[in-house]
C-alpha cells in the first residue's frame, strides 16, 4: 500500500443557462506527496470540466476534459498525471431506439519512470432499443489504442457487446 497525502485546490464556476447548457469547469493546483522515501511526487497544474449541451429534447452533446494525478495500480511504483478530453453525441431517435458515439484522448505520465508517456485514442458508437417498459437490448462496438515511448505498452483493442437489461417489478 502506497501512504500518500493528495490535496488539491481550485477555483471554478457552475452553471445552467435556460436547460440548454449545463457546466462544472474547476482549476487549480495539485499535491501528491508519498510518504515512502524513493517515490516521486506529483504537484503542478489541475483541472476538471464538463459541459452538457442539450441541442434539443432527443439530442445532447458532452465535453470533458480533466487532468489529475492518481496512483498506480503498480505496486511501489507511486502515481501517474493524467489528462483527458473527451466528446460524447447521445441522439434519441424514437422514445425506444437511440444512438450514441463518443471519442476521447488520454496522456499518461507516468512518473517513476523515466520519461514514459503512454497516449490512448478511444472511439466508440453503440445502440439501445428498448423492447417494452422491462426489456432493453443494445449493441456497442469500442475501439482502443494506446501508444508508448515503452513499446511492449503499446496496444490496439476492439469490443463488441451485445447487452440486454431487464428490470423486474414495479
Amino acid at each position: 500500500r502506497l501512504d500518500n497525502e493528495y490535496e488539491i485546490y481550485s477555483v471554478g464556476v457552475v452553471w445552467n443557462l435556460s436547460n440548454k447548457v449545463r457546466g462544472d469547469v474547476r482549476v487549480g493546483y495539485q499535491s501528491r506527496d508519498y510518504v515512502q522515501e524513493g517515490l516521486q511526487d506529483i504537484t503542478g497544474l489541475a483541472y476538471r470540466g464538463k459541459v452538457d449541451w442539450f441541442i434539443n429534447s432527443y439530442t445532447t452533446v458532452v465535453v470533458n476534459a480533466t487532468r489529475e494525478s492518481n496512483d498506480s495500480s503498480i505496486e511501489e511504483v507511486g502515481g501517474f498525471l493524467r489528462t483527458l478530453y473527451g466528446l460524447s453525441v447521445t441522439h434519441q431517435f424514437t422514445e425506444a431506439f437511440g444512438l450514441d458515439a463518443a471519442c476521447g484522448y488520454v496522456e499518461d505520465e507516468l512518473v517513476y519512470a523515466s520519461e514514459r508517456v503512454d497516449k490512448r485514442y478511444m472511439y466508440s458508437l453503440g445502440m439501445d432499443y428498448k423492447m417494452n417498459r422491462r426489456m432493453e437490448v443494445g449493441l456497442n462496438f469500442e475501439h482502443n489504442e494506446r501508444d508508448s515511448t515503452d513499446s511492449i505498452a503499446n496496444f490496439d483493442t476492439n469490443l463488441v457487446s451485445l447487452n440486454l437489461n431487464v428490470t423486474l417489478g414495479d
